[in-house]
């Protein structure tokens, strides 16, 4: 609007307007508005316009009627200006009118009855203007505005006509000021019901709509809400209930003031029954919201519906003291002039507490009570009310209330309670009198230090502390003696809370120190001496003086000794050795000393797991640092070099030996003993019974445990040589008669086990070395009592060192050989039994320990330890094993049960080993064996296939070892026969075969291979079944472990135990192979190996092949003289041998070649050669491997395999070159491509020399060969063997056509080119027949075979077309499948087929075109990819679309014939629809090629496919007939009809997904459409209609986005005789337009948009039409609500006739599928009925109920968008 003064005249008045407003004398423009009314002009009205914008310029609403007038006085003669004139003057009628819209109204109302004409129009123009701007004012006058109208009607003038339509729109946008009364309780009702909604998003919209409606209509919202608690109550759920309460409470919140005080008494008596109704503790709260905020605007109310819960001699219900409290809060000024009466109202509650829940309530009242009556005073002088301007009747109430209460309360034991308490008080205290304060501090103070120690974390306690030390000092009673008088209480409790721990993450405790020295600061302000004074002094008491006497000094140190504190200990330490330094440890007393620092030594360092008992200071849950044991051992030490203290230190070091828990000190204990013993010599002090003092241990005990420790060494270091030495020093006082023979002993002992490792050798030398010093100390002393006692001592030691199985089970040997040397029989049949009764079974080390003590003393107490034995082990041989364990050890079997029978069968073992053979039974090894087994499998029938742990394992392949030694070696007398030798071999046969490859695993493979190889040797024999499974699996698991990983250590470790594995089955082989020691033995032994001669992993092959040179040499020593005979039979294993010539590993080569080497010498001694003699090509082979060996180049592989061959076929008699060629064909398939390859060189060389022999055989290897070749992976190996096929099918070619065709090589790789090619053309019309046949893969990829050779070519042009035809489309397919289809636009992507033949016939398509004059359509083909897409079935199609456009473009001169050819094998147009669709369709696309006849050919074609079912077919058909519209229009307008019927059924009765083919067949029909005219469709429009509407309903936004296009373009037939059926079809799917503008898919909005405005200028309405072009929403936004307001009020005006149609149309879109179309019908459906005139009474009647009730149900719509848009929907009805 342009308001720029136009004349001079204006200037002056201009000049005093700016003046005056830079001035700010608004007040002085008051005669302005006269003045500038006189003017009539464009700068006048600017300085009107300027004027009116100040708010501050009053004078304006004098003359607020006169300013109204300008809008009435005539046009100026220039029409511009007069135009500017009258824009500007209504834009000043619009500010007037929002500051004073009824006078403005009142004066254009007067004026319309007295003017008429052009100044009625004007008039009309300002009302609808002042409408506009001030909608929401005029509620009142609608009424008198609407019969001003009528008044106006009548005119005539058309500017009256349209300023009339103008302002009825502008009412018709202005919000109603009522709302039906039934329509607003139905909404209301829904709104109401929805209010629990499950979903959060929309629970909020309704909770906003509701909202907004209680902005307009609070008492409506707040009566219909609490209309629905009233009156369902129960019925409601329990989250319904408080989502209505708290709604309630958002609207009284907001509306306080508008709410009706009837309707507010009403819901604050049902919110202050609901606040204390039983129904739950969410209903309470909301209806306490409530009431908070109704008390905002009713207070009084509030107040006296709660104080009237409050009953007399009942306490309050929590929740009115709560709301009590809160109210007090939020509405300090209303509330705090109340809290008296409150006060008195609840002070009877204090005396009938009777719960602590009760206590924190009134105390947390009190104290948020107390908080409001401070913040009330703290703006005083703001207070409403003067009574209360002084606070002390308050503060006595407070006071009153703290003394008989709260002071009381404090004694409370619960935290929580205290904590409340604390917490008001806080707030009571600033309240209470000075003069009550001050007597209440000597009190108060002490008792709330008190609680430091009760309060957890002390900060509730700080808190109040700061509270009432601030109210204390602050006011002036800091220098009071009640305050004073704490002074040092309080001081030392503030810095004990300031020294406590604090960690970074604990924030009570950081506000707990923070307020702690804001009580300090608080202090400090009062008495800064004081406090300074004490921050800074020291509470550390001066030194004492040392002079004391040394048993007072060590007595005092030995308070320390209980420190658990590194530093401590540390310091500990020092002052001990201070002590030592100057004699302080002489006396008695000193001893605990020793033993403190004897207990350092024995602590074990961090990360150290010593499987022993732990030290006196373990387990305490510190373990002292690394330099804290050094320092310990060191003091230790010097305290023994220390003058004066051998009588001291020598007793109290003695005493540690025996203990197992100080074992770890031993090391220094004995070093310092040792010194002691030597230090007593040279004085002449030591005595050799000393060692006999009561409470020491005695020489038996000493001897025992010093040679435990020596057994293990490697626990401690220096353990070993300490311990001997020691020993050796404690001769004397051991016994007197071994100080010479350990004189000689001992060093050498110390010597040889100083170092030793902890290997499993070194271990058992070691304890040999021990158990000999023993026992010949023992044979030394001679005295049975003194041995009797050493056991005894063993045996009381053995019993402290649970947890340790080394040292337990030394002994046990140990007990064993002194046993040994007694010959008291009932002390061994009682140390027997002591030994099998107490031994931990489930420690190995124990196990064997116990089997070698039982067994040494076996060798002289045979029948004593059998006896033992039998007797223990007769309970797990029967079915109670469980119950017998759970008496012997006291808890139940299982695992332990294992262990027991591992221990068991090691002690049978062992017995075998040790017991003299003169004293043996002959069946003493079968019965040891038998009773061996029945231990192993439990006893139980039922528990053989039980699965065992690998320690019984172990110990059964250990016993059988032993015994079955024991049977083979202790001479004729034991017999050799096993009954249960078929089960034990089973059993080893597991354990061999299926253990893993870990060490344990290796020594357990050892172990049960050799007691298998000695078990063989046992009678009866086995049967080969057995013997052929044992060794296959022992074979499978020696030589199938792998070699692990790890250094070099672990990797050496792992060789050896391979080739201890690797010895121990070849003992095993050689034992099976001396059974039978013939080729028929040799092969079924070979035959175990025979598989891992082909593993994929060289040391596999290597090992297997190890052995079986280890077989054949072992073989070949073992022949002695024999007849000679033609052959041996071991050609199979020559055939099987001969591939490995060509391997990979020069090792297995090697190998291989010393194997055959070893066969051809058996083959000649059978023969009759002498062993000496020597055979040309053997020594040929050995020269071969000889310089492999020696690491010459030599021959390759390939050379050794044909000497072989040769050297095979030379000695091969004919009956045996059928077994020699099968094992050669195996070698075909071998994993290595080099063995294959040598393998297929030597069956070419062995058929080129011994060919014409195999003609019986011919068909059979023909068949075999064909075979072997399916399998063979590796091309070299193939076109190695091809050669033999080729051979074989020249010789005999009948055979060779079927059994080729059948199983032959493909015709694709050069192997199999080459046998077809060898057949020639004479072929291809047999390979042609076959193409529609079983073989029709086979018979494709063969005649490729031909195609592709350049010779025969006259024999094939006869051929021609019935070659290109059936290799175009081939036969055997079955069609694209239906559930996948390419994409539009990409014809690269897979259609999926089922075409058997397409790939294999593209090969020959191209070789047929190659041969003739197609080469350019080859090249064209190759260059577009077409062959690529020919190869792949599910691309075929394209490809063949493809192929018809090269040929097309090449002018290929068999096109046409191709033609007729395909459209007369209707045979092809079923088996192939695609491929024929695909050709047909995009000849059609290239129509000037062909004539009319062969053009309605290729349409008849396309309708035939058209009837298949299938999505791909249907697509390629549907767009070949719609690239009939790029032909000529004459050519379109012939085949229009047969067109549009077609692809409008193209899409339905899809087998498959129809995406793809909708959108071609809208494509099609827009093509094909554009080519028509109206005459062209006139009779087809309304089907065409029909048939596009449904697409709208796709799933798929581009579907619909197409068809929606395509309906906008039918707006070009709306003309003549079709105009009014497309308008009838506009109107029937405009709402669905209105609905997609709103669609998430762009595509979607974009085409409604467009469509809405091509179509809008048929539906009759300028308005719907400007609206479409102009301001038609782009995006999916905020704006739609907008749009549709303007949009339906067009409509209700415009189109009254079609409002029942759109609602019904709208209301059947509330029904759809999608929630995004269900929520857009409800929001054109809400506008809709907003906006439409209610007095039209055709539209209104029983259908307005169904309406209104059916948005009302959509609030329960499942989709959550749906009810949030229902319920914002809703909200435009107020």
């Amino acid at each position: 609007m342009d308001l720029t003064p136009s004349t001079q005249d204006n200037k002056g008045l201009e000049r005093r307007s700016e003046l005056q407003r830079r001035e700010g004398t608004t007040e002085q423009l008051a005669d302005l508005p006269l003045a500038l009314l006189g003017w009539s002009t464009g700068s006048a009205t600017e300085l009107f316009y300027s004027a009116a914008q100040d708010p501050g310029n009053n004078g304006f609403q004098a003359h607020s009627e006169g300013s109204f007038r300008p809008i009435i006085s005539p046009a100026s003669a220039d029409r511009d200006r007069g135009l500017r004139n009258r824009e500007g003057t209504l834009g000043c009628l619009a500010l007037l009118a929002r500051e004073w819209p009824q006078p403005g109204v009142q004066f254009i109302l007067g004026s319309l009855a007295t003017t008429g004409g052009r100044q009625r129009a004007v008039n009309l123009t300002a009302l609808a203007r002042i409408v506009d701007t001030a909608p929401s004012e005029l509620r009142g006058k609608k009424g008198q505005i609407v019969a001003a109208l009528k008044v106006a009607l009548p005119d005539d003038s058309d500017a009256v006509k349209e300023a009339v339509l103008r302002t009825i729109g502008s009412l018709v946008e202005a919000p109603d000021d009522r709302m039906d009364a039934d329509c607003a309780q139905l909404y209301l009702g829904a709104l109401i019901a929805a209010a629990s909604d499950t979903d959060g998003a929309v629970r909020r919209q309704v909770v906003e709509s509701l909202r907004a409606l209680g902005l307009l209509h609070p008492g409506l919202v707040l009566s219909s809400c609490h209309a629905s608690l009233s009156g369902g109550w129960a019925r409601l759920d329990d989250g319904h209930r408080p989502a209505l309460l708290r709604i309630m409470a958002l609207v009284a919140g907001e509306s306080a003031e508008r709410i009706e005080r009837p309707l507010a008494r009403e819901v604050i008596v049902a919110a202050a029954a609901a606040s204390t109704d039983e129904a739950g503790p969410l209903d309470q709260e909301a209806a306490s919201e409530l009431l908070v905020a109704l008390g905002r605007g009713f207070a009084a109310e509030v107040l006296d519906q709660l104080l009237g819960k409050v009953k007399p001699g009942v306490f309050p219900h929590p929740m009115v003291i709560r709301t009590l409290v809160e109210l007090s809060g939020t509405n300090v000024e209303g509330m705090v002039p109340r809290l008296p009466l409150v006060l008195t109202t609840l002070q009877a509650a204090f005396g009938l507490v009777k719960a602590k829940s009760h206590v924190c309530v009134l105390a947390s009242a009190l104290g948020l009570f107390s908080k409001s009556i401070l913040q009330y005073f703290r703006h005083s002088e703001k207070a409403p009310d003067p009574a209360l301007s002084d606070k002390d009747a308050l503060a006595r109430t407070i006071y009153t209330l703290y003394k008989n209460h709260l002071s009381k309360w404090l004694q409370e034991k619960d935290a929580k309670v205290r904590a409340a308490i604390l917490e008001a008080l806080g707030h009571m205290v600033p309240l209470l009198p000075r003069d009550r304060l001050e007597e209440e501090l000597p009190g108060l103070v002490p008792q709330l230090l008190s609680l430091y120690g009760k309060q957890p974390g002390g900060l509730p306690v700080t808190q109040c502390l700061l509270s009432v030390l601030g109210a204390s000092v602050g006011g002036g009673l800091g220098s009071s003696c009640g305050l004073r008088g704490q002074a040092d209480k309080l001081l030392a409790a503030l810095h004990g809370q300031l020294c406590g721990p604090v960690t970074p993450g604990d924030l009570q405790g950081l506000r707990n120190r923070e307020g702690t020295l804001g009580c300090l600061a608080l202090l400090a302000r009062e008495w800064p001496q004081p406090v300074v004074q004490f921050i800074l002094g020291s509470s550390t008491p001066p030194p004492r003086s040392c002079g004391a006497r040394e048993v007072k000094i060590v007595a005092a140190l030995k308070v320390a000794l209980t420190d658990d504190s590194e530093a401590v200990k540390g310091a500990v330490l020092r002052t001990i050795g201070s002590l030592a330094s100057h004699g302080y440890l002489e006396s008695p007393e000193a001893t605990a000393l020793v033993d403190y620092t004897v207990g350092l030594c024995a602590v074990p360092e961090e990360g150290e797991v010593t499987g022993r008992a732990q030290g006196p200071r373990e387990g305490d849950g510190e373990i002292p640092g690394e330099g804290l044991r050094p320092m310990a051992e060191a003091l230790l030490e010097q305290i023994a070099d220390a003058e004066g203290t051998t009588g001291l230190v020598w007793p109290a070091l003695l005493r540690f030996l025996t203990p197992v828990p100080y074992t770890r000190a031993l090391p220094v204990v004995c070093r310092c003993l040792e010194k002691l013993v030597g230090r007593q010599r040279e004085s002449g002090t030591f005595s050799p019974h000393q060692g006999t003092t009561p409470g020491l241990p005695d020489p038996q005990a000493l001897l025992a445990r010093l040679l435990t420790l020596s057994s293990d060494p490697g626990q401690a270091p220096g353990r070993g040589p300490a311990t001997l030495t020691l020993l050796l020093a404690l001769g004397p006082t051991i016994h007197p008669w071994v100080e010479g023979l350990w004189e000689e002993e001992i060093p050498e002992l110390a010597r040889a086990l100083g170092g030793s490792a902890e290997s499993g050798m070194v271990r058992e030398h070691r304890e040999e070395r021990l158990l000999l010093f023993l026992s010949r100390s023992l044979e030394e002393i001679g005295e049975e009592r003194w041995s009797l006692r050493l056991v005894d001592r063993m045996m009381q030691q053995g019993r402290q060192l649970a947890g340790c199985p080394r040292e337990r089970g030394f002994l046990f040997q140990c007990r064993g050989l002194v046993l040994k040397q007694t010959g008291s029989e009932e002390v061994v049949r009682a140390q027997l039994r002591e030994m099998l009764r107490s031994a931990q079974y489930q420690q190995a080390l124990e196990r064997e320990g116990l089997a070698l003590g039982i067994g040494l003393c076996a060798d002289r107490h045979l029948d004593d330890a059998l006896g033992q034995l039998e007797d223990f082990a007769r309970p797990h041989l029967s079915q109670k094993a469980a119950t017998f364990l759970k008496l012997v050890k006291g808890r139940p079997g299982g695992e332990e049960a294992e262990a027991v029978r591992s221990g068991i069968l090691l002690c049978y073992g062992r017995v075998a080993q040790w017991a003299p053979a003169e004293r043996l039974r002959p069946e003493f090894g079968a019965d040891v064996l038998g009773l061996v087994l029945l231990l192993y499998q439990g006893g139980a029938p039922e528990s053989k296939g039980k699965p065992r742990g690998q320690a019984l394992k172990l110990s059964l392949t250990q016993a059988v070892t032993l015994t079955a030694r024991a049977v083979l070696d202790k001479g004729p007398r034991l017999s050799r026969r096993c009954p249960a030798k078929g089960e034990l071999l089973s059993c080893l046969e597991e354990m061999a075969g299926s253990e893993p490859g870990d060490p344990s695993g290796h020594s357990l493979r050892c172990s049960a291979l050799t007691a298998c190889g000695l078990l063989v040797q046992l009678e009866p024999e086995s049967g080969g079944d057995l013997t052929s499974r044992l060794l296959r699996s022992c074979a499978g698991g020696v030589i199938g472990t792998e070699g692990g990983s790890g250094g070099e250590e672990d990797q050496a470790q792992r060789r050896g135990l391979a080739r201890e594995a690797s010895a121990a089955l070849q003992g095993l082989l050689r034992q099976v192979l001396l059974r039978d020691l013939s080729p028929r033995g040799l092969q079924a032994v070979f035959r175990t190996l025979e598989g891992w001669t082909v593993s994929g992993r060289a040391h596999e092959r290597e090992r297997a092949l190890e052995l079986t040179a280890g077989l054949l040499a072992f073989f070949l020593e073992s022949l002695g003289p024999r007849p000679a005979v033609s052959h041996c039979g071991l050609e199979a294993m020559v055939g099987r041998l001969v591939p490995r010539c060509a391997d990979t590993s020069p090792a297995v080569r090697r190998l291989a070649l010393d194997c055959l080497c070893a066969l051809f010498s058996i083959q000649r001694r059978y023969q009759g050669f002498p062993a000496e003699g020597r055979d040309g090509s053997v020594e040929r082979l050995k020269a071969l491997g000889g310089s492999r060996s020696a690491g010459k180049e030599g021959a390759n592989p390939r050379q050794a395999c044909r000497e072989v061959a040769r050297a095979v076929s030379e000695r091969t008699p004919a009956c045996r070159l059928r077994d020699l060629l099968a094992a050669l064909f195996e070698g075909l398939t071998d994993p290595q491509p080099g063995c294959a390859i040598a393998a297929g060189a030597a069956i070419h060389a062995v058929l080129a020399r011994r060919g014409p022999e195999l003609r019986v055989q011919a068909p059979g290897l023909l068949q075999d060969l064909c075979a072997r070749l399916r399998g063979v992976g590796h091309q070299g190996a193939r076109l190695a063997a091809a050669p033999s096929l080729a051979a074989l099918a020249r010789h005999h070619p009948a055979d060779a056509i079927a059994a080729l065709l059948a199983s032959g090589p493909d015709p694709c790789r050069p192997e199999g080119a080459l046998v077809w090619r060898s057949l020639g053309g004479r072929a291809a019309e047999l390979l042609l027949a076959e193409l529609g046949g079983p073989g029709g893969p086979a018979a494709a990829r063969a005649l490729s075979a031909i195609l592709s050779h350049p010779g025969d070519g006259p024999a094939l042009d006869d051929l021609y077309p019935r070659l290109l035809g059936t290799l175009l489309v081939p036969r055997s397919g079955a069609g694209p499948d239906p559930q996948r289809l390419p994409a539009k636009g990409n014809p690269r992507e897979p259609m999926p087929q089922n075409l058997n033949l397409g790939p294999y016939s593209v090969a020959a398509l191209k070789a047929l075109l190659s041969r003739g004059s197609g080469a350019a359509v080859v090249a064209s083909l190759e260059e577009a990819g077409g062959w690529q897409m020919m190869e792949d079935p599910g691309t075929y199609p394209h490809g063949v679309a493809l192929l018809a456009e090269a040929m097309v473009s090449q002018g290929s001169p068999h096109l046409d014939g191709l033609v007729e050819y395909l459209a007369a094998a209707p045979t092809l147009h079923q088996s192939q629809p695609a491929a024929v669709a695909a050709f047909f369709g995009r000849l059609v696309k290239h129509h000037a090629a062909f004539d009319l006849r062969h053009m309605d050919i290729l349409v008849s074609g396309l309708l035939w496919a058209l009837l298949d079912r299938s999505p791909a077919t249907r697509l390629l058909a549907v767009k070949g007939l719609g690239d009939v519209a790029l032909t000529d229009p004459a050519r379109v307008r012939r085949y229009s009809a047969k067109l549009l019927a077609a692809l409008l059924a193209g899409a339905e009765e899809v087998d498959g997904p129809r995406q793809e083919v909708a959108l071609e067949v809208l494509a099609g029909l827009s093509r094909v459409l554009a080519q028509l005219e109206e005459d062209d469709v006139r009779g087809l429009l309304v089907n065409l209609c029909l048939g596009i509407r449904p697409f709208f309903e796709e799933g798929s936004d581009r579907v619909r986005a197409s068809a929606l296009s395509l309906f906008g373009a039918l707006s070009k037939f709306a003309v003549g005789q079709s105009e009014p059926v497309l308008v009838e079809q506009v109107h029937s799917v405009l709402v669905h337009l209105l609905l997609y503008l709103n669609q998430s898919s762009p595509e979607v909005r974009q085409a409604s948009g467009r469509v809405l405005a091509s179509v809008t200028p048929l539906v009759g309405s300028d308005d719907l039409c400007v609206t479409f072009q102009s301001q038609l929403p782009q995006g999916r936004s905020p704006c739609y609500w907008a749009f549709l307001s303007k949009l339906t009020r067009s409509i209700a005006w415009d189109l009254p006739d079609y409002i029942q149609t759109y609602l019904s149309s709208s209301l059947h879109f509330c029904s759809n599928p999608s929630p995004e179309v269900r929520a857009n019908a409800i929001i054109f459906t809400g506008h809709l009925l907003k906006n439409m005139p209610k007095d039209n009474s055709q539209l209104w009647g029983d259908e307005d109920d169904h309406v209104h009730q059916a948005i009302a149900l959509m609030i329960r719509d499942p989709a959550a968008s749906v009810r949030m848009t229902t319920a914002k929907t809703l909200s435009l009805f107020s």
